[in-house]
């Protein structure tokens, strides 16, 4: 069998290519040679058949450590071998579909090209077509929306930088609201920058944008897409876009715990999904503070700086007289997110604790 070489692949994407008997090495020795940052992997009986060896091809003693160590390097795991000794062999390796690597199965003819897990937000489908392509082999994918030709919500989320919040409600988890999709059971969607519902209603016209929630809708389950938190006794699966800024001011020496502490009562009071926070902003003599860093390492989140003269250009509704005299700006907290992106929106005015102040914007989450 000729493989035709083929074009740069999904950057990034660290790829194992594993066989156990001759006729797979020579396949995963062929495909390689197609799939830019491959290896292959053999075990030592099929690499002692190899005729040419490269760098790119390492022999192994057992499967079972083997696939362990890959698990946490590789983003896919192709297999040329039975389904079977894959599935017992990954079975105590398995754990999320976001943190899982795609695996693949191919049998030693390359006859058939299996997406076996991490579907879709492993990219196991999308690998999976390719190299079906490659081979001329048939692509084995049983993930519903594919079969269908239809949307997927988790790649969409993915794909729009949307935080999806896990739900201790099983009944408005991501795969039950992707099932009741296709299903075409009816279904709300409150998405008021409509980042995904144009288009989920384009595949599923059962699907309703909603501009409030009321009782009409408060049986049926839907999606919340927004920045806020929706009721606590609504049923349904959250997606959060990262579209706000949080303006940080702050007297020398301020503790991580107080900024955080005043970050999240204001964010709990106005009802805010903390995991919505783009980035934590301040003026730039701040850069030493170590509070501030640790504060926003713990969010998790970018820590940015503006300068003095950024800060001046912008009018705030709190001006401070102190901080006009001591570093010579009207305002730190409520500036510092529009001098860095003057599309930002201010919605949270100025909060304060003993040292430190912060304010709230928000940004346009458009692609």
């Amino acid at each position: 069998m000729v493989i035709s070489p083929m074009a740069s692949e999904r950057l990034g994407s660290n790829i194992a290519i594993v066989a156990i008997t001759k006729e797979a090495g020579k396949l995963a020795v062929q495909l390689e040679k197609t799939l830019d940052n491959s290896k292959v992997y053999l075990s030592r009986s099929a690499y002692s058949h190899l005729s040419h060896r490269t760098t790119k091809s390492h022999p192994f003693h057992r499967l079972a450590p083997l696939l362990s160590s890959l698990w946490q390097s590789c983003d896919v795991i192709v297999c040329i071998m039975a389904t079977g000794i894959v599935v017992r062999t990954i079975a105590p390796l398995i754990g999320k579909k976001h943190t899982d690597p795609a695996v693949i199965v191919l049998d030693e003819k390359g006859q058939f090209v299996i997406s076996l897990l991490s579907g879709h937000i492993g990219g196991a489908n999308y690998w999976t077509k390719r190299i079906a392509e490659l081979l001329g082999a048939t692509p084995v994918i049983t993930t519903a929306s594919d079969l269908r030709g239809k949307i997927a919500l988790d790649i969409m989320a993915r794909d729009r930088g949307l935080v999806v919040e896990p739900s201790d409600n099983a009944s408005s988890s991501l795969a039950v609201t992707m099932r009741r999709l296709l299903d075409g059971e009816p279904m709300w969607i409150f998405d008021p920058e409509e980042l995904i519902a144009p288009e989920l209603r384009r595949d599923y016209p059962s699907l309703v944008t909603i501009r409030d929630i009321d009782e009409c809708y408060a049986e049926l389950q839907g999606i919340w897409v927004s920045e806020t938190l929706p009721p606590e006794d609504l049923n349904c699966l959250r997606l959060h876009p990262k579209n706000l800024l949080v303006g940080v001011g702050c007297n020398r020496g301020t503790p991580e715990e107080e900024i955080l502490f005043l970050i999240e009562w204001v964010f709990q009071r106005e009802r805010l999904f903390l995991g919505s926070i783009q980035a934590l902003v301040s003026i730039e003599i701040k850069r030493e503070e170590d509070g501030l860093r640790q504060a926003a390492e713990r969010l998790g989140v970018p820590l940015l700086f503006v300068s003095r003269d950024s800060l001046n250009a912008i009018s705030v509704p709190n001006p401070s007289l102190t901080v006009q005299k001591h570093i010579g700006v009207k305002g730190v907290c409520e500036a510092a997110p529009i001098a860095l992106n003057p599309l930002a929106r201010l919605i949270i005015p100025k909060n304060k604790s003993q040292n430190a102040t912060i304010a709230v914007a928000r940004v346009p989450f458009r692609l």
